[in-house]
């Protein structure tokens, strides 16, 4: 029993490890990673468009931004069709890039003949930012009849699942066109709710878990062809859609976690993409080691002299 108490007493110690390892990870990561590995640079070569699928507004506007920065023309596809002309108006205006707008809605599977021929129509493209999403109702709980509707359930996956993998499907084509040569990049836009996957979201959280699990298959189908595949797994962005303010540094604007994620292009395959984001992660992941060692010591402990007690 002595020696099981001292194994026991360095669980503390162990986790401290663990946690202290895990953050100078992030810290190299972030920092010598970035400098030594970050293929940010080579979008400019890779194609001369970029395609990012809802560019009106937060994340996709971010990253419509930062690549035209980069001197990527841009593709803006978007249901909101005010909102995503003033968008390529504005990137047209401050970066001196060409656009295009394509409007349509792609949780409906009929607008993606179209969507395909505009992409087909590009000189060629750089990458595809897969950011289409939605989060409607994802407050919601499962159970509650009245705000968890089939219509809401069928918006949610048909958009975040079939128009995500609808979207890759048809620009595909003009990704692989001489790939090899120009090695362009496929960028999906998961959540790091497929990483901590909280109970109260199951719909949403399930969702971004396909475009994760997705993203890794075509990472080994399209590796041969000569295009990467990058998936970013946010936290809380200050967007419409989540409805937070900016809280530097933990919640950044769209921009601000665009760039930060664009300079993590290819150090990782899945990647928070930003810094704080990825202790989030880290926390979650302590947090939830210290719980299973405290349910392994109730277990082994607490257990037994409850049982003797009812007795």
């Amino acid at each position: 029993m002595t020696s099981l108490w001292w194994a026991i007493s360095l669980l503390p110690k162990l986790g401290f490890l663990y946690l202290l390892y895990c953050l100078l990870y992030s810290i190299l990561k972030y920092t010598l990673g970035k400098a030594l590995f970050s293929k940010r640079k080579q979008l400019k070569t890779a194609g001369d468009w970029a395609v990012v699928t809802g560019a009106a507004s937060g994340i996709g506007r971010g990253f419509s931004r930062e690549l035209a920065k980069d001197g990527l023309n841009i593709l803006l596809v978007d249901v909101n069709a005010e909102g995503v002309a003033e968008v390529a108006r504005n990137i047209h205006e401050e970066f001196k890039v060409q656009t295009k707008t394509f409007i349509s809605d792609l949780s409906d599977i009929g607008c993606y003949k179209g969507f395909k021929e505009a992409v087909d129509g590009l000189s060629s493209v750089a990458c595809l930012v897969n950011n289409a999403g939605t989060a409607s109702g994802m407050n919601e709980q499962f159970l509650d009849g009245e705000k968890c509707t089939f219509d809401s359930i069928a918006f949610v996956i048909n958009l975040n699942v079939l128009g995500f993998t609808c979207a890759t499907k048809a620009a595909i084509d003009k990704l692989c066109d001489d790939a090899a040569a120009r090695r362009p990049f496929l960028i999906n836009i998961s959540s790091i709710n497929a990483l901590i996957k909280p109970r109260g979201l199951p719909i949403y959280s399930a969702s971004k878990s396909y475009v994760k699990t997705m993203s890794e298959g075509l990472a080994t189908l399209l590796a041969t062809r000569g295009v990467r595949v990058q998936t970013y797994m946010p936290c809380a962005v200050a967007t419409n859609l989540a409805q937070v303010a900016p809280i530097w540094p933990i919640i950044p604007s769209p921009e601000e976690y665009a760039a930060s994620a664009l300079d993590m292009l290819g150090v990782e395959e899945n990647s928070c993409g930003y810094f704080f984001h990825d202790l989030h992660y880290v926390a979650f992941r302590v947090l939830l080691t210290a719980r299973r060692l405290y349910d392994i010591w109730y277990i082994m402990f607490k257990g037994p002299e409850d049982s003797t007690k009812k007795e």
